[in-house]
C-alpha cells in the first residue's frame, strides 16, 4: 500500500523516467522494460505488462511483461479483443480502470477463466495507451493474492505512466520517418546523379551531332578552302620543274620553293583544325590555352563560308590570355554563335560579326557581335532553352544557344545576351583559372 509520501514518490519516479534518453530516442525495448519494471516497484505489484493493438485492431500483443517474484521480463501473449468486449469498451472513454476485486468486476470479469484465476490476479488498475486521442494500447499494472484499494494518487500515477508510454510510442514512429525519409534522400540522390550522368552523356551527344551537322555544312566551303591551295601547289611544283628544266636563278627557285610551304602550311593548319573539332572532346581534360589560338583555330574552319557570302568577320587580336579550357567545347560554343549570326544576318545587305576579347583580373570575356537588329524582348528569355528556335522548319535545331549555355557553364563561365547593344551581341565570361569548388 502507498505511504503518505507516496504522491512525492510517484512524481520523483515519474520525473526520473521522463528524463530517460531511450524514451525521446524511440529505443522501445529499453524503454519498456525500465518502466514495467519501475511501476512493479512503485505500486508495489506482482506484474506490469504493456500490451499494443495489433495492425488490424483485432488483439492485443504483449511487448513488455514485468514480474516482481522471478524477476524476468517476458513478451509475446496475445489476446483477442473480440473475446473481451465490455473491457475494452470501457477502456475507450475512461482514463484508468482501478479494479479492485477483478473476479467480480463487471469490466474485469470477461477474464476470469482465461487469464485472472490461472494467475491469480485478485485485483489490477489499467489504462489506456493514446496518441493522437487514439488508443493503441495498454499498461495492466496486476496485484497477485492480494487485494488493493486504488488511491487516486495511485491512478493518476498509472495515467502519467500512460502519457510517457505514448510520448515513447511517437518517438519512435519520428525516428522510423526520419529514417524513411533519410533513405528517400539518399535514393532521390542517387536517382539525380544517375539522371545527371545520363543526361551529361546526352548532352555530350547532342554537342556532338551538333557539331557534326555544323561541319557538314561547312564541308563545301572547307573543301574549297582546301581545293584552292592544292591548286597553288600543283601550278608551282609544275613551275619549279620547268624553273630547274630553264636553269632559273637560285633566288626565283627560293622564292617558288617558299611559296609552295607556305600553302603546304596552311592546307594542314585547315587539316589539323579540322581534325582537332570533328572529334569527341566531351572528356578532354581542362588544360590552360591561348584564347587567340581558340579562336582563330575556330576562324579557320568558317572563313571561307562567310566570305562566299559576302560577310566580313572583324577580329582583333586579343590580349594574349591564357584561359582554362577544353579548346575544343569551348571552340564549338564561339562556332555555334557564329553560325547563329550567320543564318540571322545572311539576307541582310549589311553582314558583319565582330568578335572582341576583353580582359580582367579573373576573366576573359569574348563578345560575338552581328549587324542583326538584335532580339526580341518577348522571345530574349527562352532563346537558350533546348529545340526553341525561331527558324523555319527544317533549318534548326534549337539546340544552338543552349549547347553553347551548357559549354560555358561547364567551364565556371556565364552566357549572356547584352540587351543594351542596338545589334545581337553575346557575351561570354570565362576564368582564367578553375574555380575554386
Amino acid at each position: 500500500m502507498p505511504n503518505k509520501n507516496s504522491e512525492y514518490r510517484f512524481n520523483h519516479i515519474l520525473l526520473k523516467l521522463s528524463k530517460l534518453e531511450s524514451i525521446d530516442s524511440g529505443l522501445l525495448e529499453e524503454s519498456f522494460n525500465i518502466i514495467t519494471k519501475s511501476v512493479v516497484e512503485a505500486l508495489n505489484v506482482g506484474r506490469c505488462g504493456i500490451w499494443f493493438y495489433n495492425e488490424k485492431r483485432t488483439a492485443i500483443i504483449l511487448n513488455d511483461l514485468y514480474e516482481s517474484e522471478t524477476q524476468t521480463h517476458s513478451s509475446g501473449a496475445i489476446l483477442d479483443a473480440s473475446d473481451f468486449p465490455k473491457y475494452f469498451d470501457y477502456l475507450l472513454e475512461e482514463r484508468t480502470l482501478p479494479a479492485v476485486d477483478t473476479f467480480n468486476d463487471p469490466v474485469t470479469s470477461e477474464f476470469l477463466e482465461v487469464y485472472l484465476k490461472p494467475l491469480n490476479i485478485v485485483s489490477m488498475i489499467d489504462a489506456p495507451i493514446r496518441v493522437n486521442g487514439k488508443m493503441i494500447g495498454i499498461i495492466c499494472c496486476e496485484s497477485v493474492g492480494v487485494t488493493r484499494n486504488w488511491t487516486m494518487a495511485e491512478q493518476n500515477f498509472i495515467g502519467n505512466i500512460t502519457d510517457i508510454l505514448a510520448r515513447a510510442v511517437q518517438a519512435k514512429e519520428r525516428k522510423e520517418v526520419m529514417n524513411q525519409l533519410e533513405r528517400m534522400n539518399i535514393h532521390l540522390e542517387e536517382l539525380i546523379e544517375e539522371r545527371t550522368k545520363e543526361l551529361e552523356v546526352q548532352r555530350a551527344r547532342t554537342a556532338n551531332a551538333s557539331k557534326m551537322a555544323m561541319l557538314g555544312e561547312m564541308a563545301s566551303s572547307i573543301a574549297h578552302e582546301i581545293n584552292n591551295p592544292l591548286a597553288i601547289i600543283i601550278s608551282l611544283v609544275s613551275m619549279i620543274k620547268r624553273m630547274d628544266e630553264k636553269g632559273s636563278s637560285k633566288e626565283d627557285k627560293d622564292k617558288a620553293l617558299n611559296n609552295l610551304i607556305e600553302t603546304s602550311n596552311r592546307i594542314e593548319k585547315i587539316v589539323k583544325g579540322l581534325r582537332f573539332f570533328a572529334r569527341d572532346a566531351s572528356r578532354d581534360d581542362f588544360v590552360h590555352t591561348s584564347i587567340n589560338q581558340v579562336i582563330e583555330d575556330t576562324l579557320a574552319l568558317c572563313n571561307q563560308k562567310f566570305h562566299q557570302h559576302g560577310i566580313s568577320i572583324h577580329y582583333n587580336i586579343c590580349p594574349d590570355s591564357i584561359i582554362y579550357c577544353q579548346p575544343v567545347s569551348l571552340s564549338q560554343a564561339i562556332l555555334n554563335l557564329l553560325s547563329n549570326s550567320f543564318d540571322a544576318i545572311n539576307s541582310l545587305e549589311d553582314k558583319w560579326i565582330r568578335i572582341e576579347c576583353f580582359e580582367t583580373q579573373t576573366d576573359v570575356q569574348i563578345t560575338v557581335t552581328d549587324s542583326g537588329n538584335g532580339i526580341n524582348e518577348e522571345i530574349r528569355d527562352k532563346i537558350v532553352l533546348p529545340f526553341f528556335t525561331t527558324k523555319e522548319v527544317g533549318k534548326g535545331t534549337g539546340l544552338g544557344l543552349s549547347i553553347v549555355k551548357g559549354i560555358v557553364e561547364q567551364h565556371g563561365g556565364k552566357l549572356s545576351l547584352d540587351s543594351g547593344c542596338p545589334n545581337t551581341k553575346f557575351n561570354i565570361m570565362i576564368p582564367k583559372k578553375a574555380r575554386a569548388a
